[in-house]
């Protein structure tokens, strides 16, 4: 199976749970997420089984610097490699369980997360979809294919 193949009924449920799990924070669809915005801060994860591709999640800047100082109550400075360890374990925690949905049976192989910034242009074999908090964060996730 390929990761874009992963349809809105198992990851709208499972980044929503994750969120606010996480979070503490309500979560629901919201597809006006900004992937143009230059100034995203984002992380990917590679799939390999039991679907293969990779899910990226990503948050404004300032966003993710918001969700960080609140996870962290103001006692750990929100510094670059901070914020970005933060996305990366939100990513891998997405990623780890929306496999886990695919196949209960079968432990999910993931690679280790890649931080990144900027734009996300589409790619191709991609499917998007955005959430918003109910602070009014919003986080998109990608779910794309190998191509």
């Amino acid at each position: 199976m390929n990761a874009a193949e992963i349809d809105a009924q198992i990851i709208e449920p499972v980044v929503t749970e994750v969120l606010e799990s996480t979070l503490f924070l309500a979560a629901e669809p919201d597809p006006s997420f900004d992937w143009e915005d230059g100034s995203l801060r984002w992380s990917t994860v590679d799939l390999h089984r039991p679907a293969l591709g990779a899910l990226v999640l990503a948050t404004s800047a300032a966003e993710a610097e918001a969700i960080f100082t609140m996870l962290w109550a103001g006692e750990r400075v929100a510094d670059e490699g901070a914020v970005a360890g933060m996305i990366d374990e939100l990513a891998n925690a997405i990623a780890g369980q929306a496999l886990a949905q695919l196949d209960p049976h079968q432990s999910p192989g993931l690679g280790l997360p890649d931080a990144g910034r900027g734009a996300l242009p589409p790619a191709a074999g991609e499917r998007r979809y955005g959430f918003r908090l109910e602070d009014g964060t919003r986080l998109g996730v990608s779910l794309r294919a190998l191509v």
